[in-house]
């Protein structure tokens, strides 16, 4: 399969899978560009775009909250890919200091 694409037809899902594909690599950036024929120079970008979009969340994001009756947990969504997760209940001090963060 030839992995050389036109950078801007990759979708979302692709870029984060290569990216994944590379962490779970343990190998560099250029040798694992090398491997997989893609552009080094795009490769890098992406990184410096995940970035630059991760950064654009400042200020206040939407908050739900959700009754339970099995106890209270709380999950905080980052982006796309990660969360925490309290399997616990967690004291309101707690909470806003992560908030804060």
């Amino acid at each position: 399969m030839n992995e050389q694409k036109n950078p801007r037809s990759r979708s979302r899902e692709e870029v984060e899978q290569l990216i994944s594909d590379w962490k779970d690599s343990g190998i560099g950036k250029k040798e694992f560009c090398i491997q997989r024929q893609l552009n080094y120079q795009t490769f890098v970008s992406w990184f410096y775009l995940r970035k630059k979009k991760s950064k654009s969340h400042k200020g206040f994001i939407p908050v739900q909250v959700e009754a339970t009756t099995v106890g209270i947990f709380a999950e905080i969504q980052l982006g796309t890919s990660r969360k925490i997760i309290f399997h616990q209940p967690v004291s309101l001090e707690v909470f806003q200091a992560i908030l804060k963060c």
